[in-house]
């Protein structure tokens, strides 16, 4: 299902797959996993409810908005794909770094 939504676009797939990972690896059950694959579904969520709720709000100046945010968004795509991959990797290799010093 995901790969259908995703386009097969291998940078979605990766990144999802990353969060899975993650999420799994935590190795957190009950409420504080429920919480995490909460987050995720919700912050994965935001990039298609924002809009809706913005035409659904404010049909009148919504294309105008819209249209500004998708101008902005077109003109800093590296920048924010490069800001949210450095994210990531600072992240993950946090991670690491804690996950070595607790095994030593």
């Amino acid at each position: 299902m995901g790969l259908v939504l995703a386009g097969l676009s291998p940078k979605l797939i990766l990144l999802t797959a990353a969060a899975v990972l993650a999420l799994l690896s935590a190795g957190e059950t009950g409420a504080r996993g429920f919480w995490g694959v909460g987050m995720y579904i919700i912050i994965g969520s935001l990039p298609i409810a924002v809009p809706v709720v913005i035409v659904l709000t404010d049909q009148d100046r919504a294309p105008q908005r819209l249209g500004a945010w998708k101008s902005w968004f077109i003109q800093n795509q590296g920048r924010l794909l490069g800001g949210g991959s450095m994210l990531l990797g600072l992240l993950l290799t946090a991670r690491a770094c804690l996950l070595a010093q607790a095994a030593a």
